[in-house]
């Protein structure tokens, strides 16, 4: 199963029936260039840190959009994706003065 698969099926299962879908079509329309062709298995901390870079967003931006992903990895039925693996998400801005 390709990321591409796995989005998809959680914007049309899961993302309906979240307080802000819209954020979540944000989200899969920003992964999927970069990220929709790897095989879900494939989706490692490197590859994570690699779309980072290639969005050049700010790494909450880029924390919340990979979140995205593996959340339809956590809500799809149990035995639909062939491997779950955690994301690597960027660090959380350390807070100001």
């Amino acid at each position: 199963m390709t990321v591409a698969d796995a989005l998809d099926l959680y914007g049309t299962e899961r993302a309906p029936h979240t307080k802000a879908p819209e954020r979540i079509g944000y989200a899969i329309a920003a992964l999927l260039p970069i990220l929709g062709i790897l095989p879900v298995t494939s989706v490692t901390g490197a590859v994570c840190r690699r779309y980072g870079k290639a969005r050049g967003v700010a790494p909450g931006t880029v924390r919340k959009e990979l979140q995205n992903a593996a959340g339809s990895d956590r809500s799809l039925r149990p035995g639909r994706l062939s491997d779950r693996r955690s994301a690597a998400y960027p660090a959380t801005a350390a807070a100001g003065p």
